[in-house]
């Protein structure tokens, strides 16, 4: 449920920015079409600060990994730049801190540029995302 609401906010608003973007909630190692970006769960644990406090495990610490390609000619790491920051936006409104943002190389085929940034959340307790 919570990757639900997660993947349909940010992926509402790539689609609202960016014409023919290619959107998956899973990672894909060879995007269909370009610009594409992946947004996943990639780690989920109970949070321990929730579980001293009688929570349970009813709050989490959620890490977002998310993904973005381009294969433009020229201008593909500003793309790729300009889709993050979107992203960034959208996390940043439900309250996720990015913890990284770098540059993978794609050593198959060096014409598509990639970025992976992770973002961090601690999220439960009855909160409600949407």
């Amino acid at each position: 449920m919570t990757e639900t609401i997660i993947f349909n906010k940010v992926a509402e608003r790539l689609l609202l920015e960016y014409d023919n973007i290619f959107v998956s909630s899973e990672y894909v190692a060879a995007p269909p079409s370009f610009p594409a970006v992946s947004i996943e769960i990639s780690d989920s644990y109970p949070e321990r600060s929730g579980i001293t406090l009688g929570f349970d495990d009813e709050q989490e610490r959620l890490m977002i990994t998310v993904n973005a390609y381009s294969d433009l000619a020229e201008g593909k790491t500003e793309q790729v730049k300009s889709i993050m920051k979107t992203v960034t936006a959208e996390m940043k409104q439900m309250y996720f801190t990015k913890t990284t943002q770098t540059p993978v190389p794609n050593a198959q085929d060096r014409s598509i540029y990639r970025e992976t940034a992770r973002y961090t959340r601690i999220v439960g307790g009855g909160e409600n995302l949407e």
